[in-house]
């Protein structure tokens, strides 16, 4: 996690030889990467930008260190067991008191 990329044949590259982009895409091929998707006010999906992890070994942990930074939030609802599958909120619904308030109440 946190790693940097660099190429050993930049100079090459940018003359407009991609043997090294041509030989990496080779190799990570079946690559597969695992993202964090959250819904927003039930119309679409947004990623978490954060953390990205791998699919296996699949490592949740990376994931909620991540949310639970002193610097981080993700402002979307999400499967709080990190698993895919449909998202169905799980929202509390408020029904108001029996009492009713007038218009005419004065309010302190």
């Amino acid at each position: 996690m946190g790693d940097e990329v660099l190429f050993d044949t930049m100079d090459k590259i940018v003359k407009g030889d991609i043997t090294e982009l041509k030989a990496l895409v080779g190799v990570l091929a079946n690559n597969q990467a695992r993202l964090l998707v959250g819904v927003k006010d039930g119309k679409y999906q947004t990623v978490y930008l954060r953390c990205f992890g791998r699919v296996k070994p699949q490592r949740d942990d990376f994931f909620v260190r991540a949310l639970n930074d002193e610097y981080s939030s993700f402002n979307a609802e999400f499967h709080t067991d990190l698993h895919w599958g449909t998202f169905t909120p799980q929202l509390a619904v408020v029904t108001p008191d029996e009492e009713t308030v007038s218009e005419n109440d004065t309010w302190v």
